[in-house]
């Protein structure tokens, strides 16, 4: 990634979307199968600093380097935030 600014700005934005988008970021950037790289990143431009970002790749490979990133902190997010969902409803269960 291209300095911790725009490392924050990242984690910031995964921190802050719905669990709907961070479920359909993290299928489309680990299955990667097709379309499923675009479909993120059509999601990812509706944010002006996260687009911006991504436009400062100078070639290809920055880019999927850029987009490897994204998906490393969205792997991190999704598994922090469902596990924790999951641990509630295995409270509530029980209770």
């Amino acid at each position: 990634m291209k300095g911790n600014r725009f490392s924050d700005t990242i984690k910031e934005y995964v921190r802050k979307l719905t669990d709907d988008d961070l479920r359909f970021l993290n299928v489309r950037l680990s299955q990667r199968i097709g379309s499923d790289v675009a479909e993120a990143i059509e999601l990812l431009e509706h944010n002006a600093e996260v687009d911006h970002w991504l436009c400062l790749s100078k070639n290809a490979n920055d880019f999927y380097d850029m987009i490897d990133a994204v998906d490393a902190v969205v792997q991190s997010e999704a598994k922090r935030r469902f596990t924790l969902h999951e641990a509630k409803k295995e409270r509530a269960i029980k209770e």
